[in-house]
């Protein structure tokens, strides 16, 4: 494998991890703060 491919292989997972814990906190802080929008 190339090692550019490596790189960008690791730099899409770590995206779709920081993406889907964000997913993660933002539904986690609705869930705990359901009147959010207010602020």
């Amino acid at each position: 494998m190339d090692i550019s491919l490596l790189k960008r292989l690791a730099a899409a997972i770590a995206v779709g991890c920081t993406i889907a814990a964000t997913l993660a906190v933002l539904q986690s802080l609705g869930l705990l703060v359901p009147h959010a929008a207010h602020f």
